[in-house]
C-alpha cells in the first residue's frame, strides 16, 4: 500500500504565533530606531551651526573680533560672504534649519523663519572683552532672525522668539570661541546669564 506524504503547512494558530512574535520585536526595535535618527538630526543641526560658527570666525577677523549685528547677520554683506547664500541675499537655509523641525512644530508655531535664533545681547560686541565663551546662536523658533536672551524664557508674551528644545530636552548652541554644545533644558534655565549674557 503506498503511502502518501502530506506536505508541512502552518496552521492558523502558527501563523498568528509568528506574526505576534514578529510584532513584539517590532515594538521593541522601533523605539531605538527612532532614538537613533533623532540622534542623527542632532548631530547634523550641531553642523550646521558649526558651519556659521566658521563663517562667524571668518568674520570676525575681518572686521575687528567685533560680532556681526542681530539684524543683518544673515545678509549677504554679513555671514553671507563666507557661507552660500539663497538668491544671493540671505544665508542658504541649508545651514539654518533644523532637521528635527516637524509638522508639529509647523502648526505649533506658525510663519518661524528659522530654526537658530541669535543672541541680540552680542550684537556689535567685541569678542576680546568676553571673559567666557558666550552663547551667540541657540536652537530656537524665531520669526525675527534675532531674540533678546531676557525673553528667550518667556512661553507667552515671547512664544515667537525662544528657545526650543528639540534634542533630547535640550538645545544646541554655538558659542563665540566657535564650539557647539548640546546643553540640557534645566542647565540652560539654570545658567542663563553665565551662557546668554556677555
Amino acid at each position: 500500500m503506498k503511502r502518501t506524504v502530506r506536505p508541512a503547512i502552518f496552521t492558523l494558530i502558527e501563523l498568528l504565533f509568528v506574526i505576534a512574535i514578529i510584532m513584539i520585536l517590532a515594538s521593541l526595535l522601533l523605539p531605538a530606531l527612532r532614538s537613533a535618527r533623532e540622534k542623527s538630526y542632532q548631530i547634523v543641526c550641531m553642523g550646521n551651526e558649526k558651519q556659521v560658527g566658521f563663517a562667524i570666525g571668518m568674520y570676525l577677523n575681518d572686521y575687528g573680533a567685533i560680532l556681526p549685528h542681530f539684524d543683518t547677520w544673515r545678509s549677504r554683506d554679513t555671514l553671507g560672504q563666507y557661507i552660500p547664500t539663497t538668491k544671493g541675499s540671505q544665508i542658504g537655509y541649508d545651514y539654518i534649519l533644523c532637521p528635527s523641525k516637524n509638522k508639529t512644530f509647523d502648526d505649533q508655531y506658525p510663519g518661524s523663519a528659522l530654526h537658530y535664533t541669535y543672541n541680540a545681547s552680542l550684537s556689535l560686541y567685541s569678542v576680546l572683552k568676553l571673559k567666557n565663551p558666550t552663547a551667540i546662536l541657540i536652537d530656537g523658533v524665531n520669526s525675527r532672525l534675532w531674540c533678546d536672551p531676557d525673553k528667550y524664557f518667556d512661553p507667552l508674551e515671547y512664544s515667537s522668539c525662544r528657545v526650543i528644545y528639540r534634542h533630547s530636552d535640550g538645545a544646541n548652541m554655538l558659542f563665540t570661541d566657535g564650539h557647539v554644545q548640546w546643553k540640557k533644558q534645566f542647565d540652560i534655565r539654570g545658567n542663563r546669564s553665565t551662557l546668554l549674557k556677555p
